[in-house]
């Protein structure tokens, strides 16, 4: 350090290895040399003037792309003038020297860096089979011990790569007067999604019994808050964006809750007892699709979290949670795709049905069995399917469709002939044999039975 300020200098970051690329070796010992010539100037008097640059002419904002001052020599010619050394010619030659060298070399080391990130190849981050995008530092270990430290940091105070992103466009709610929705009534349940966070150990092995608490009374407040203003849809759709902002201010754990408010209120709206038909049915199917939207957004960040191994441990139960869910396939084989099987492709199909001349769907779930002559196989799945919406229902479908009972059917032929209750998007995106463990779905083969 000078006796009035810094004066920048090169550090030797590059490695001292031995990578086997001619372009990396010829890069290195242009930096070398260029470090080598920056050494030699006498720096008397620099740091007062890369004072001046800084704090007078830039106001402490270093250059966006060179750290730490800037590469406009106008600047640099100025912090001369007004510390006086502009007419001292040998001075001025020495500076601006010095400073061209340290743009140069900052060049080549950029070069030098991107050719040796390729010889430091990602280790792949997954657990339970959820994939992580990984994350490389390259440099010095003095610089990738600081990276370290500062991600840390990052990461407690919920900064920096832990930081939220929460981009929700505020809705106008005075749409909702001019929507003609009238209010209607809507039963729904949070067994089912407290039942999935159980199935994968999130409540007792991620949780813990004061989050869940607290999870499952953000949900009913939400619940309460939908039923109450289910004909604003708008307006509950700003409660959500507010609770996601907040949410997204807790540090480590605030995109962990997110995901979960979502998918647990994703899961709820899949329990509806609503139809086709009935009032409100629309409405719900738009909302759903709103929800889902946003929960695709939160599972993508989180994929790009720089999460350490010991974070990878705990994360287990999420990550197979997550895995398991339609939305987490999704996001998986969008971001992953050519890492992942095929059969992990999940596409959501658009019921498309041949109609009558009264508009009705042809065809009935009856001519979608195989070798039921006598009614015994439907019979049965009526007994299995009664009840059950959304996910369970699915699962009911896909199980038969597995042993060879019946073709794929659309919604409607489910719900006239079995009555299932639900939205049809909900139904849809489940049948799927990939979002189920195959516990589950040769369980339900055997019930089959």
């Amino acid at each position: 350090m000078a006796e009035n300020g810094f004066v920048i200098m090169m550090d030797r970051g590059l490695s001292n290895k031995d990578i086997p690329n001619p372009e990396y070796q010829k890069l290195k010992a242009e930096f070398d040399r260029l470090c080598d010539e920056q050494e030699k100037i006498d720096n008397t008097g620099f740091g007062e003037v890369y004072k001046c640059i800084n704090e007078e002419l830039l106001g402490g904002k270093p250059h966006p792309t060179l750290y730490p001052y800037t590469d406009d020599e106008e600047v640099l010619r100025k912090a001369l003038e007004m510390t006086g050394h502009a007419k001292d010619e040998a001075f001025c030659k020495r500076f601006m020297d010095h400073y061209r060298l340290f743009v140069k070399g900052k060049e080549v080391q950029l070069k030098a860096l991107t050719l040796l990130a390729e010889f430091y190849p990602q280790k792949e981050k997954q657990v339970e089979g959820w994939h992580f995008v990984p994350i490389t530092i390259v440099g010095s270990e003095e610089l990738v011990q600081l990276a370290h430290e500062r991600m840390m940091k990052d990461a407690q105070e919920g900064k920096g790569m832990f930081g939220d992103i929460t981009i929700i466009p505020q809705e106008d709610e005075a749409m909702d007067e001019l929507l003609g929705i009238e209010p209607y009534g809507l039963k729904c349940s949070l067994v089912p999604f407290y039942d999935d966070l159980m199935q994968y150990g999130i409540v007792d092995n991620f949780l813990g019994q004061d989050l869940t608490r607290g999870l499952f009374s953000i949900l009913k407040d939400a619940a309460n808050y939908l039923k109450e203003n289910t004909d604003k849809p708008l307006k509950f759709k700003n409660k959500v964006a507010g609770l996601m902002k907040e949410l997204g201010k807790l540090p480590i754990w605030g995109i962990f809750l997110q995901i979960l408010v979502l998918q647990g209120l994703c899961r709820l709206l899949e329990s509806a007892t609503i139809d086709e038909g009935d009032d409100g049915y629309h409405e719900i199917n738009s909302l759903y699709s709103w929800l889902w939207g946003n929960l695709g957004k939160k599972e993508v960040d989180f994929c790009y979290k720089p999460y350490g191994e010991a974070d990878l441990e705990f994360l287990k139960p999420l990550c197979a949670y997550l895995k398991s869910t339609s939305m987490g396939q999704i996001v998986q084989t969008r971001i992953f795709g050519a890492e992942l099987h095929p059969e992990h492709i999940v596409q959501i199909p658009q019921e498309k049905q041949t109609t009558s001349k009264k508009g009705r769907p042809s065809g009935t779930l009856k001519e979608k069995m195989i070798d039921d002559e006598d009614g015994s196989k439907l019979e049965k799945l009526h007994k299995l399917i009664e009840g059950k919406k959304g996910r369970d229902a699915a699962l009911v479908v896909l199980a038969c469709m597995e042993k060879g009972w019946m073709t794929r059917p659309t919604f409607t032929q489910v719900k006239e002939e079995l009555g299932v209750v639900g939205t049809q998007q909900a139904f849809n995106q489940y049948l799927h044999k990939n979002l189920f463990t195959s516990e589950e779905l040769e369980g339900m083969m055997q019930n089959l039975s």
